[in-house]
């Protein structure tokens, strides 16, 4: 006897579910369970049966940001950036986008890939990830198409789009070095993020190529009990620079908002900037040629990372893997730009603090 065509009937059957459910399930359908359609896929997987599509839905890609405590859904610059980047593909390609911003906790603890479906997603860009995100496993597990961007959770590296921080802080650092620099300060305003440690180990790195010794008292981490955001941070720390070592010559701050804060609170005590000291930022966000004076600053090209991420979690949708061509990874590096914020490094003599003399002071010559 001929043997029976695979079909929803026959694998229902089997499964002991209606033919209703094992279509539900094969098209990730928010109504069926998890577990059901994990069992399911596995069957239809196993006999290589595949449901006959016909749909004329746009298809639509989610930007999921997630919130943690500190961070609720702020429109700050990179996001803003990022978004436009996902929301230019879409354009382009005819596309639907939605978004999706939730809690860490709430992400990690539902059913992530159901909740995605009810909103009608079929891939996802994820923003804000970091080592406490474990809703990526589910997605994976899951087979839902998704990239992360900028930042991850440390272990699914190939599903990351961003820049090499390491990299592009190293440079920075080392333009300041190649100024004759050799005191200089760090800002960190993410000490626990992925990012902000590689951006540290990028300062370090500097460093040591070039023989000079960590004073990790010129090392300051933002705290959000002490600091009210970034431009807070800044300002605040070069109260604490100048006291800890007032022959300090540069600062590298490891975002924008940071390096502005340093310019601000550096104008208040009428520190000439580059004349006396440097700043370095990292980010170059709209606008920031504009600062006074011009900020020297790494660039993140977010909005592009935005799009090209939109691009490739659209492959994936499609049954396609990830395609990164040796120049659009070009057009993602980032780089240094240098502007009027950075400048030779000016001789400084030790002062002792509570003399007439202002904390590091420039040599008269």
């Amino acid at each position: 006897m001929r043997a029976k065509k695979t079909s929803i009937y026959t694998i229902g059957k089997e499964l002991g579910v209606s033919p209703a459910t094992v279509s539900r399930a094969l098209s990730h359908h928010p109504a069926v369970s998890a577990d059901v359609r994990a069992r399911v896929q596995a069957a239809a997987a196993k006999c290589q049966f595949k449901p006959r599509v016909v749909s004329n839905r746009v298809l639509n890609l989610c930007a999921l940001v997630q919130q943690y405590d500190g961070h609720p859904l702020d429109f700050s610059a990179f996001l803003s950036l990022e978004l436009e980047g996902v929301a230019q593909y879409c354009r382009h390609e005819n596309l639907e986008m939605s978004l999706y911003s939730a809690h860490i906790q709430e992400l990690n603890h539902c059913d992530l890939v159901r909740e995605l479906r009810r909103r009608g997603a079929d891939g996802a860009i994820v923003i804000r990830a970091n080592d406490q995100t474990e809703y990526l496993a589910q997605l994976e597990d899951q087979h839902f198409p998704y990239l992360c961007l900028m930042t991850g959770n440390g272990r699914s590296a190939e599903r990351l789009l961003g820049v090499d921080d390491e990299r592009l802080a190293c440079a920075a650092v080392e333009h300041l070095i190649g100024l004759g620099h050799r005191r200089i300060g760090m800002l960190n305003n993410a000490p626990f993020a992925l990012h902000g440690r590689r951006r540290m180990e990028g300062y370090r790195k500097a460093l040591a190529a070039h023989g000079l010794a960590v004073d990790e008292t010129v090392i300051l981490t933002a705290d959000s009990e002490v600091h009210h955001g970034d431009l807070d941070f800044g300002s605040q720390s070069v109260d604490v620079l100048w006291e800890r070592e007032p022959r300090l010559t540069a600062v590298f701050a490891s975002s924008e908002e940071t390096a502005r804060g340093v310019l601000f609170r550096l104008y208040q005590r009428g520190i000439a900037v580059p004349g006396r000291m440097s700043v370095v930022g990292f980010d170059d966000y709209p606008g920031t040629a504009y600062t006074c004076p011009p900020l020297t600053t790494v660039r993140v090209p977010y909005l592009e990372i935005g799009y090209e991420g939109a691009r490739q979690v659209h492959r994936m949708c499609r049954k396609l893997g990830m395609l990164l061509p040796e120049k659009v990874m070009k057009n993602l590096a980032g780089g240094l730009v240098v502007r009027e914020s950075t400048g030779p490094a000016a001789p400084v003599k030790a002062v002792r603090k509570g003399g007439g003399m202002r904390l590091g002071e420039k040599i008269q010559s």
